[in-house]
């Protein structure tokens, strides 16, 4: 009589699958992102601030990544609105405005140069030329006061615009005080459409010359290079 053992099949292991990971660059700091977006900004416009002029429309979509970069990098912390409205003393050009270029382009509609100037008792002007083929080039204006307010945020600050007004684009920017007829319409109309809901500003990033904050209204950001300081 003859005892069959049964054998017992060996365990194959299948080989391991080895996955290999991309390893993801590290992102660069605020400071760095800060500073290469002021030298492209730079480049941009030209060494003269009267000359200088950024078409909205040009920024490119890795410019544009590299605002947002910048955004992330402060992780939801707000700036100190106070001490920017204190260091803003200057003209800024804004060179990222992704509410106003999804407009245009389709239009085909140039938007620039697009400026705030900050004073030191806190005013600003503000100027825009907007040309849309030979139909339309004219120069928009509105001027008022920047500032904080005591129920506000650490970084909100508030621009109420107070005065209007247009011009021809061959013309410049308006000439301010004008007591024309034309003038006094235009400011009445701004004045008008002018609401508190649109005043509020978010500051995210403001250090080497570049600012980005936030239009609520739109879920947006602004981006702006100073081209020339105060004491210039």
């Amino acid at each position: 009589h003859t005892t069959q053992t049964a054998m017992t099949p060996s365990r194959v292991t299948p080989p391991r699958r080895v996955v290999r990971v991309r390893a993801t660059p590290p992102r660069a700091s605020s400071a760095a992102l800060a500073r290469s977006l002021r030298e492209k900004a730079a480049r941009w416009t030209t060494a003269e601030p009267s000359q200088a002029c950024f078409d909205l429309t040009n920024c490119s979509a890795e410019d544009a990544q590299d605002v947002v970069h910048l955004i992330e990098s402060k992780e939801n912390r707000l700036c100190d609105a106070q001490k920017a409205i204190q260091n803003s003393s200057g003209v800024w050009e804004v060179f990222y405005m992704p509410h106003i270029r999804s407009i245009a382009e389709p239009l085909g509609m140039k938007v620039a140069p697009l400026r705030y100037r900050f004073s030191k008792d806190n005013s600003i002007e503000t100027e825009v030329r907007i040309q849309l083929g030979s139909l339309v080039d004219v120069w928009l204006s509105a001027d008022g006061v920047v500032c904080t307010r005591p129920d506000g945020n650490l970084g909100d600050c508030y621009i109420r615009f107070d005065t209007f007004d247009v011009s021809r684009g061959d013309d410049g920017p308006p000439q301010r005080n004008s007591d024309s007829l034309l003038t006094k319409t235009i400011n009445a109309i701004g004045k008008l459409f002018f609401f508190e809901e649109l005043s509020r500003f978010p500051v995210h990033v403001f250090e080497d010359d570049v600012c980005v904050f936030a239009f609520p209204p739109l879920k947006s950001y602004i981006a702006t290079y100073r081209i020339q300081s105060a004491d210039d």
